[in-house]
């Protein structure tokens, strides 16, 4: 029985593309850029996403390195970020769900974001569809790192060759086709459940003849 397996940022949940776009999604006020300040997202944003530092400890880093916003800011504009999932995922995931595949997620994430998606189900119905959750930030371990691969492979009891794959960076998608799993790259503007549908569909996963081998 295969595994299909789904990134969340850029696969499923649709993500902001700027610092900008996320405050006006979050309805938040941006002081001006000043060039002494450093980028969007500082190195600590990969310690938040393996769960080594706190939630606090990143908004108030955040925020100091950005100077852009105040620290009582960091969360909305955190959330900001999650611009809701893409059309049609949701029914995909039903579709396979209702045809006996089984479904999971492996995404570099944090523990803010992750509270956010997988509690409000009115906003992130797919999400709450799949049987496998996991994330970086309760792994400790973050893709394309091997080590991740190995630990969801450990985690979901199933072998890298049963296991498809959909992920929005080369890089992840290199990691796992490293590990032995079948990795299927999405693009993110290009209208994701489409992308996935039609290659499940060629798998022989979804639609009309589907098996579940």
């Amino acid at each position: 029985m295969p595994l299909i397996t789904f990134d969340l940022g850029g696969v499923i949940v649709r993500l902001s593309r700027s610092l900008e776009e996320a405050a006006t999604v979050a309805g938040v006020s941006l002081r001006p850029a000043h060039p002494t300040h450093n980028p969007e997202l500082p190195p600590v944003f990969d310690q938040w996403q393996r769960g080594q530092i706190s939630d606090p400890e990143f908004f108030q880093r955040w925020a100091a390195g950005s100077g852009r916003f105040d620290v009582d800011d960091a969360p909305k504009l955190s959330l900001g970020w999650l611009a809701g999932e893409y059309e049609g995922v949701a029914s995909l995931i039903a579709e396979l769900r209702a045809s006996g595949v089984t479904t999971g997620c492996l995404s570099n994430t944090c523990a803010h974001h992750w509270a956010h998606m997988t509690t409000r189900r009115d906003l992130f119905p797919a999400i709450a569809m799949l049987e496998h959750q996991h994330g970086s930030h309760l792994l400790g371990e973050m893709k394309p790192d091997p080590d991740i691969y190995r630990t969801y492979e450990r985690l979901t009891g199933r072998n890298p060759q049963d296991i498809v794959f959909f992920d929005d960076l080369e890089a992840n998608i290199q990691g796992a086709r490293d590990c032995g799993w079948n990795a299927i790259r999405v693009m993110p503007d290009r209208e994701p459940a489409r992308q996935m549908r039609e290659t499940l569909a060629e798998l022989g996963l979804l639609g009309a003849g589907a098996t579940t081998p």
